[in-house]
């Protein structure tokens, strides 16, 4: 199923519940746990070495971008 403009401007009362609620239990997964902190001065390369793990069994991808 996918979310669609009008889903959102006219709502199904039911379907927007479970939405909510969808949103209510997947969203604090997305909480940082830590910060990487980056001490150097504009247009200078710094390297930091970061060590990911993943608690579940499903495989992850991330890509990160820094500016």
């Amino acid at each position: 199923m996918r979310l669609k403009m009008d889903d959102i401007l006219q709502p199904d009362p039911l379907e927007m519940m479970i939405f909510v609620l969808y949103l209510f239990t997947a969203l604090p997964q997305l909480i940082p746990k830590s910060n990487v902190t980056f001490n150097s001065k504009l247009q200078e390369t710094q390297v930091s070495h970061i060590q990911l793990t993943n608690p579940g069994y499903t495989q992850r991808t991330h890509c990160i971008m820094a500016m």
